[in-house]
């Protein structure tokens, strides 16, 4: 059951960078864009975030980014 998180994290981050890349491609028009902020741990566990289930609050103030609504 750990395995299958981490996949469907993958495919959602995928897909994510998928969907910025075509919009950023397909606008030629000079309209201003929302800015995007990628934020990127590659030494942080994910079954380690409080945000993904984990039961200590170690990572507050990650806590407070996802808690917010795109």
């Amino acid at each position: 059951m750990h395995i299958e998180k981490p996949r469907k994290f993958a495919k959602v981050y995928f897909i994510l960078l998928f969907v910025i890349a075509i919009t950023t491609v397909s606008s030629c028009d000079n309209t201003p864009r929302p800015d995007i902020v990628l934020v990127t741990l590659d030494t942080t566990r994910w079954d380690y975030l409080h945000s993904y289930g984990y039961g200590l609050r170690n990572s507050p103030n990650l806590d407070k980014l996802s808690a917010q609504p795109l």
